[in-house]
């Protein structure tokens, strides 16, 4: 009984990371599109950042 209670904990925190992680990737692409194609102040706020990285980004997530 002891096992079965390891693995559904473990298969919740699986579940809890993985809900984690899209969110923070939605985010980064959110932020990402903010400051390439909408926000003057997102671009300002962002200081100095690498354009190409944040199109690659894009081009990357037009490819799934």
């Amino acid at each position: 009984m002891d096992n079965q209670k390891k693995k559904k904990s473990c298969n919740i925190m699986r579940y809890v990371i993985g809900i984690v992680a899209i969110v923070f990737g939605l985010l980064t692409i959110k932020s990402g599109g903010d400051v390439l194609f909408w926000s003057e102040e997102a671009r300002v706020a962002a200081g100095n950042y690498v354009p190409e990285v944040l199109w690659f980004n894009f081009q990357y997530l037009r490819q799934l």
